[in-house]
């Protein structure tokens, strides 16, 4: 059975204003995140490449909010995995990190993009494969918030089937992401509905 799958992580470490070109890390292995979750560097590699094959065969996607197709307004520029530790912008990613580079095609998304309306990359998708540890059996080298409970455990992906990744809206309080989303689907719905244009110039106009 499979699970529905989720992240979300900071962008951008990089902005090409030239080239209007916005650079991140899209998985980070060895970190457990905030719903509990943490990628090996090799489980990365395998989902990273099993999204590029799908998405060149046209079954999975670049969107806008997991709402709206991005179309010819933004495409995938590079997508990576870290044979090493490389610094970005002001960011060293850890070897395994996956790094993706989107290039703006339109002058509204590339806004969004340096007013910081858009401030995160998250993944959609589905988990195939996972097993589940208690935070004292994890290996020595996977990193755990010093939030986490000892008792709640710990869930590493093992593989998994991206559908799509977006340019999101990244709110400075994790726990309010769900929110902003609910908003934003309730809000402009028409928008939404109606396609990218008026779906980013609704981000444009509200802001954070």
């Amino acid at each position: 059975m499979t699970e529905t799958l989720r992240k979300t992580v900071d962008l951008t470490d990089e902005l090409d204003e030239e080239r209007q070109v916005a650079t991140g890390a899209l998985l980070v292995p060895d970190e457990v995140d905030t719903q509990g979750d943490y990628f090996r560097a090799g489980d990365i590699r395998r989902i990273a490449h099993d999204y590029m094959r799908r998405l060149q065969r046209g079954e999975a996607e670049l969107k806008f909010m997991h709402a709206v197709p991005a179309g010819s307004k933004l495409s995938l520029a590079e997508s990576r995995v870290l044979d090493e530790s490389e610094t970005i912008g002001d960011t060293e990613h850890a070897a395994g990190t996956w790094i993706v580079s989107v290039k703006a095609h339109d002058a509204d998304v590339w806004q969004a993009f340096t007013s910081g309306l858009f401030g995160g990359f998250s993944i959609g998708g589905e988990i195939e494969q996972a097993s589940t540890l208690s935070p004292a059996e994890l290996p020595r080298d996977v990193g755990v918030p010093e939030e986490h409970p000892d008792d709640v455990p710990i869930q590493r992906i093992e593989d998994a089937t991206l559908n799509e990744f977006s340019a999101v809206d990244e709110p400075a309080v994790p726990q309010a992401r769900v929110e902003v989303l609910k908003s934003l689907a309730k809000d402009h719905a028409d928008d939404v509905a109606a396609g990218g244009d008026r779906c980013v110039q609704a981000l444009i106009e509200r802001g954070h």
